[in-house]
Order: C-alpha cells, then sequence, then structure tokens
C-alpha cells in the first residue's frame, strides 16, 4: 500500500508539535501552579468585562482605545438579566470599604446567557450556573468561577449552589484582596496623563483604621525614595519611602496612618525591580485592600527652555537655581565610566567663588580615561555659549591610596568608611571655538537633555509658595505641586508616543481612573464559607489546592460550551502515529 510522502511530513511535523506542546506545558505548570494556604477558599475576579492583554513586561494591563483625545478602556461581551446589565461594577470590588474579615453573599441569579444555555448542563448546572458575589450593602461584586477539573476547589460550587437552591444563606468570609492598577499603554507605549485628575485621594484611612470620604480639596499625596543603592566603596544601601513634610493633609490621625503604611512598603531596591531606584517619585493612594500604597509616577526629561536656564544660570554663578531643575551625580570618583555624569558646584577657591561644571566626554574619553571629563568655570561658559574664545581642561577625579587603603581596612572590620575626599586630577589644558576641536557645549547639552527633571523631595507636600526666577511664570505657584502638575511650565512636548493624549508637565501619570477606580482585576481569597451562619471547613476545605474563583465562565459571553469531549495530547498522538502504521510499510 503506497502513502503520500506529503502526508506523511504533515503527520511527522504534527507528531512534533504536539510533544512540544506537551513540553510548554509542563513547563508553565511548574512555574504557575500555585496553592491555595490550607483551610483557604480561594477566589479571583470574573475578568470577563474587561479587555487586558500581556505588556512586554510580561504584566496584564487594561485594553484602551483612543477616541478624538479621550482614553476609552475596551470591555469584553457584559451579562444582562432581561437584557439589562447585570449590575457588576469594578469600582465595589476595588472599595477599601470591603474588607478582610467581611462577609459576601452567595446569590443565585439567572441571568439571559444561563436562561439559553443551561440545557447544555443538564444534571450538572451546578458546574456553570451564575452565582453572584453581594456585599453587605447590595452590591453586586462578581460572578463565581464555572467548575473545571483542573482546579479541585472548584468541587465546592456544587455544596455552595444546593445550598443556594435550597434557599439557605450561604456566605464567604474575605480574607485578602489584591489588585492591579490601571496602568495605560497605547501602541505599546505609556500615555502620561495628569496626575491630579487620576490619583487624587477620594477616600482616606485614619490610624485608628477608619475609611472616611476625602475632602474635595485635597490634593494629592507624593513620596519620594530616598537613600542609596550603593555607597562609594560597593557596600548596598536600601532607598525608603519619604513624604517629607506633609502639609497637604489636614488630620493628623490620617499623616500617621500613610507614614506607617508607607514605612512598611517593602524596600523598592532588592535587585529584583531594575526599574525602581533611589529618586523615584510616586503617589500615596488607598489600595483596595484597606493599606495606602504607592503609584509609580513618570518624571520629565529637561525640556529645551530648561536646558538653556540651566546654562545661563551655571554661567552666572547661579547653581541654586540649577539645582531646582537639575540633580548632581555626587560620585565623582566613578565619573570617569559614567557618560551622563553632570556635577555642577559653586565654592569659594583662594577667597574668590567659583563655579565648575564637570561633566563626561564621549569625544576626549576616547583619548583614556584620564581624560573623560570635562571642567568649565563659569565664566568661560558664559564665553562660550556667547561664541567667544573660551578655556576648560580634561582630566579625572582621583581618590588618594591612602583613602582608599583606610576604606578597605574599615570594610574588612564590619564597618562603614565615610565618603572618600576626590580631588580633580588636570590632564590636559585646551582653548577652543565653539566651532573648532571638540563641541564639548553640545555634550554638555546632550548630557542635560538626557537628565530627568529634579524634583525636591522637601517640598513634595509643602503648602508654601514657590517660584524659580526668571524660569517660573510671573508670581510663581501657590504650592511646589502646583508647579510639578502645571503641562504649561516648560511649554513643550516630549518623547510622546500619543502626543494628542499625553501630558507635557514635569511629574505624570499611566494610571488612569476610570469610572472611578484606579483599579482593575481585584483578587479576593476566602478563609471560610458559612451556611446559614454555621462554617464549613472540613477537611475537604482544607485540601483544596486550587482557587475558587468568581466568573470566569459566566461573565462576557458565559462558560464555554463543547458539545464534545476534546481529545488529550496522548490521545492525539496516538492517533498521528496510528496513521502512520497504516502507511504500509
Amino acid at each position: 500500500m503506497g502513502c503520500d510522502k506529503d502526508k506523511i511530513f504533515k503527520i511527522e511535523d504534527r507528531l512534533a508539535e504536539i510533544q512540544a506542546r506537551l513540553g510548554q506545558l509542563d513547563s508553565m505548570k511548574e512555574s504557575k501552579e500555585i496553592l491555595t494556604p490550607e483551610g483557604e477558599v480561594g477566589v479571583s475576579n470574573a475578568k470577563g468585562r474587561v479587555k487586558m492583554f500581556r505588556a512586554p513586561n510580561g504584566k496584564y494591563k487594561r485594553s484602551v482605545t483612543i477616541q478624538g483625545q479621550e482614553i476609552v478602556p475596551e470591555y469584553k461581551n457584559q451579562n444582562t438579566i432581561d437584557s439589562k446589565p447585570d449590575g457588576v461594577e469594578e469600582v465595589f470590588m476595588d472599595d477599601p470599604r470591603l474588607k478582610s474579615g467581611d462577609l459576601v453573599e452567595v446569590q443565585y441569579v439567572e441571568n439571559d446567557f444561563w436562561k439559553n444555555n443551561k440545557w447544555q448542563y443538564e444534571n450538572e448546572e451546578w458546574k456553570a450556573a451564575p452565582l453572584y458575589l453581594v456585599d453587605q450593602d447590595g452590591n453586586v461584586l462578581d460572578l463565581l468561577e464555572a467548575y473545571k477539573e483542573n482546579k479541585e476547589a472548584t468541587l465546592k460550587r456544587k455544596e455552595i449552589y444546593e445550598a443556594v437552591l435550597a434557599g439557605k444563606k450561604v456566605e464567604l468570609r474575605i480574607k485578602k484582596k489584591m489588585y492591579n492598577f490601571n496602568n495605560v499603554q497605547y501602541a505599546g507605549s505609556p500615555v502620561f496623563m495628569d496626575v491630579r485628575e487620576n490619583l487624587t485621594p477620594r477616600l482616606l484611612k485614619d490610624s485608628n483604621g477608619n475609611i472616611i470620604e476625602a475632602s474635595e480639596n485635597q490634593p494629592v499625596v507624593l513620596a519620594a525614595a530616598r537613600g542609596i543603592e550603593k555607597d562609594h566603596w560597593g557596600q548596598s544601601g536600601v532607598p525608603r519611602w519619604d513624604m517629607g513634610d506633609v502639609q497637604n493633609v489636614e488630620n493628623e490621625d490620617v499623616v500617621i496612618a500613610m507614614q506607617n503604611d508607607v514605612a512598611n512598603i517593602t524596600p523598592i531596591y532588592e535587585g529584583s525591580d531594575a526599574n525602581t531606584k533611589a529618586g523615584q517619585i510616586a503617589a500615596v493612594v488607598l489600595a483596595p485592600d484597606g493599606r495606602y500604597t504607592v503609584a509609580y509616577l513618570s518624571t520629565r526629561t529637561l525640556s529645551n527652555k530648561a536646558v538653556d536656564y540651566v546654562l545661563q544660570s551655571a554661567a552666572s554663578g547661579n547653581t541654586e537655581n540649577v539645582g531646582m531643575l537639575v540633580g548632581n551625580n555626587t560620585r565623582k570618583e566613578t565619573a570617569f565610566k559614567n557618560n551622563r555624569f553632570l556635577n555642577i558646584t559653586s565654592l569659594v577657591y583662594k577667597g574668590e567663588p567659583k563655579t565648575f561644571i564637570n561633566f563626561y566626554s564621549e569625544e576626549h574619553a576616547k583619548n583614556g580615561n584620564m581624560q573623560s571629563i570635562v571642567r568649565l568655570e563659569g565664566p568661560e561658559l558664559a564665553k562660550a555659549l556667547n561664541g567667544e574664545k573660551f578655556k576648560y581642561s580634561v582630566g579625572v577625579f582621583g581618590v588618594s591610596k591612602a583613602d582608599s587603603l583606610r576604606a578597605k581596612e574599615i570594610l574588612e572590620q564590619g564597618g562603614s568608611p565615610k565618603a572618600p575626599n576626590v580631588r580633580w586630577v588636570n590632564s590636559k589644558n585646551i582653548v577652543s571655538l565653539p566651532t573648532q576641536g571638540v563641541d564639548v557645549i553640545s555634550e554638555l547639552r546632550a548630557i542635560l537633555k538626557s537628565k530627568k527633571h529634579h524634583v525636591d523631595a522637601d517640598l513634595l507636600n509643602s503648602q508654601e509658595q514657590f517660584e524659580i526666577p526668571g524660569f517660573t511664570k510671573p508670581g510663581g505657584y501657590n504650592t511646589y505641586q502646583e508647579y510639578l502638575f502645571d503641562s504649561k511650565a516648560h511649554g513643550e512636548q516630549f518623547n510622546l508616543a500619543t502626543d494628542v493624549v499625553n501630558n507635557t508637565a514635569i511629574v505624570n501619570t499611566d494610571i488612569k481612573n476610570i469610572e472611578g477606580s484606579t483599579f482593575f482585576n481585584t483578587t479576593l481569597t476566602f478563609s471560610d464559607l458559612f451556611i446559614d451562619g454555621t462554617s464549613q471547613k472540613t477537611e475537604e476545605v482544607a485540601s483544596a489546592k486550587a482557587s475558587l474563583r468568581p466568573g470566569a465562565g459566566t461573565a462576557s459571553a458565559g462558560p464555554t460550551i463543547t458539545r464534545r469531549t476534546a481529545r488529550s495530547q496522548a490521545e492525539q498522538m496516538a492517533a498521528e502515529k496510528e496513521k502512520l502504521d497504516n502507511c504500509g510499510f
């Protein structure tokens, strides 16, 4: 009996594909299997209403479209009851007033999808019947997940369903809430939005744990990661969140609660999050789990207006104003290998005030590390900016051998040596014109353009007036935040992928307040099941290894119905091998 060779190749390819998929499934199972703690019945939200996508970093984010200048979230098909929305609203699940220890009731409500599809579950309706979770105020939180063979705890659905149908009161006690922020991306890039519109607190918590309404004029509360990641000698440090002097929250009990919760946030530099480091600015928000947490913000790079202001201020020796726009790199001893190194300092030298502008020069560094840093004095920078002949030197910052040996000795003894005394080591003096030789002024401009705008951590929540003479608008600002959030402070766009909607202020957010909440996909786990007030903690519950979840089956278009049972991977492989055996060889 003859066989089609192309068909044989296709069968062999199919076998290889199935084998590869088996390997992928095994790998996923090993990496993603999560065991529910003993005695706990777990649930998570339906995810049926929110369309999501997986970002390049592997995290799930909300899908949005841009209509005109508006960001519009995308939703999947929503369940209806008598052709009207079933009442499930994310904001109820996200509300921190729904807290650990609360009871939520399980109710059977026949929605439109179930009316049209329940016949497919004859004698096994418990597997996918719509079981709604309702809080004590009557708000509909979500749907209980349909039964799944690979999730042992979903067997509890049968007991819950039968009890509800028997007219018994079925409740679950909340153990924990988890959540995601509404981080918005469009076309693969973050969309920058006004922090005030999206992260101004609506609810606050005081030091007694009471949730209260925020006042109408409550400003955003900001925090900064302060400290060092590594010191001059390579010792690891741990930046901590600091809110500065909190003047913009009237209730002292609320301030205490914020400070306590923020202080307990896991230190942000542990080598696991490369995107977070000292200097990060964040907004303090009350999360669905009832604790204050931080929402990371984005700080814009310096605008051309800011770069020009920094150059003119440095040329005139006004380093105080320079420092309000751009920070200094302080680790001078490693400047020779930092291609973004910038340090602008004023000091008194031999009885005269001097300003030194020190920065990395890529062109001069080609001649060796000893020429990698340009040192330019204020008056010489002024000449360069005016197109005149000017002088500068190239060299490097060094640490004396005695200081290095002393630091090494202290480290070996378990101590922490002080920062080294660095000194300028001059290698070469150069006389230049802006149009001749190495264009160090363009290099300086490029470094400034790459710098993040400096944000003063001490002023984050200040209610004092703020002004940078010659840079801010006439009369300045009523508060420092008013300056940070002013989209006209720089007067130009920056690094925008979707400039039609992007905000141009100094500090921005990619978190969007959607329908009253900055969160989505909030997840609940439950510690106990009650039927008519009696706890159902049994060995069956205690041994559950998977979550009991609301919604995945009956949310959106409802549970997936198949009229025949799909073959297993092993059955598919056996069938394909049988085809090969029948080829007549």
